[in-house]
């Protein structure tokens, strides 16, 4: 989504840092005010196959992660959900997996930091990012993530070590020269007067592609099968480096769908988790191009199970500095229907009552945004908030 994009533009410009502790989360959805929702979202998950979770577009609501946080560890202990994939670093979660499969601990920073900057610092998140850690350490669950983009902020293996051993795939002096490309266009480091232009482009792609033959000549092995999917993100990735607005958007979400076939295929009986936002899950399609939801629905029908987010009215975190005003639910859209007579924080739409509500206005998508549809066509159950917030962030 553009918002996203803006959204990682800042992290970038800000400079990059690892992921690292942080404190207690405050209440989560587990106290009074959001136990029926959360409990009506449990049943109606449990028996699927694939649970997708969404979320606003600008990725700042404090109630919608801390109701996630909750959800997702319901899933996994009563349902048996055992994969939870995010709308994070492919890179850094493929390596997660392999230090995994070496013996190695997985620790709950290393989680933080493959879940990327967007969420990590959020304390909402930090006691499912615990429990995902001694779930996966237990072998219960696998960890995944879908997205392609490259230079996000914190992540514990894509911004310097992944180039470096791609790079050693490689002869000098080739090896120092594509390295340091691929650095530099992971942390976007092209000088001010000289900025990344089509000129740059080519030759990293170049150097990809030599990486992608060094690698193919490799005698067949898993390393060498995970090594070859790391390249084809980066193409993938490097391919939309001039592609702007929708464009963009399906070709990452198409992206994203490979992701996915690529990550059951390892383990193809997985009840999985799909951490995104709702504009990527959206059962039908979004601005009239296929999503990740889309694929997901067609392949799994009603195995599959779009749950969206949305709230009467609060606030949300745009940028450090701007946590604009979320529009009052106008009288008769979706999330007012929602909560008529709600005396609690949240009110749960399942698939049955948001079917009977029909065309009606909402904004699942983005805060403010009102579109009308038949919303039963975009998601197959919504939670509503009274008021959504900020999430609390552990770095300011």
């Amino acid at each position: 989504m553009a918002s996203l994009r803006s959204i990682m533009a800042l992290a970038l410009s800000a400079g990059l840092m690892l992921a690292t502790g942080a404190p207690a989360a405050p209440a989560t959805p587990e106290a009074p005010g959001f136990e029926h929702a959360l409990e009506a979202a449990t049943r109606d998950l449990c028996g699927r196959q694939v649970a997708m979770l969404g979320e606003n577009g600008f990725h700042g609501d404090g109630e919608t992660v801390a109701f996630k946080a909750a959800l997702i560890q319901r899933l996994v202990t009563r349902c048996h959900f055992d994969a939870v994939y995010f709308e994070a670093s492919h890179y850094d979660f493929l390596e997660l997996a392999g230090l995994r499969r070496a013996g190695k601990p997985v620790t709950a920073d290393k989680v933080s930091s493959a879940i990327g900057w967007i969420w990590n610092h959020d304390a909402e998140i930090q006691p499912l990012i615990e429990f995902l850690a001694r779930e996966a350490n237990g072998g219960r669950v696998s960890l995944g993530g879908l997205d392609d983009q490259l230079g996000s902020r914190g992540e514990f293996y894509s911004l310097e070590q992944m180039p470096r051993e791609l790079a050693d795939y490689l002869p000098e002096p080739r090896r120092a020269a594509c390295q340091a490309r691929l650095h530099q266009r992971i942390f976007y480091d092209y000088p001010q007067a000289s900025p990344h232009g089509p000129a740059d482009l080519a030759p990293l792609q170049a150097c990809v592609a030599e990486i992608r033959s060094a690698v193919a000549a490799r005698p067949a092995s898993r390393e060498r099968d995970e090594t070859q999917q790391l390249v084809a993100n980066i193409e993938r990735c490097l391919e939309r480096d001039f592609v702007k607005g929708d464009d963009y958007v399906r070709g990452r979400d198409r992206s994203m769908a490979m992701n996915f076939r690529w990550l059951l295929a390892q383990a193809p009986r997985q009840k999985v988790i799909v951490w995104a936002a709702t504009a990527h899950l959206a059962k039908d399609s979004y601005k009239g191009h296929p999503t990740i939801g889309s694929e997901i629905v067609q392949a799994y029908g009603p195995r599959a199970f779009v749950l969206g987010f949305s709230a009467g009215g609060g606030r949300y975190r745009y940028s450090r500095d701007k946590s604009p005003e979320i529009p009052s639910a106008p009288a008769g859209s979706l999330e007012a229907q929602a909560l008529k007579g709600v005396k609690d924080g949240a009110s749960y739409v399942g698939p049955a009552r948001l079917k009977r509500m029909g065309v009606v206005q909402a904004a699942p998508f983005e805060h403010g945004a009102l579109s009308a549809r038949d919303w039963s066509e975009v998601m197959d159950g919504v939670v509503v908030f009274q008021a959504e917030r900020p999430p609390h962030r552990t770095d300011g």
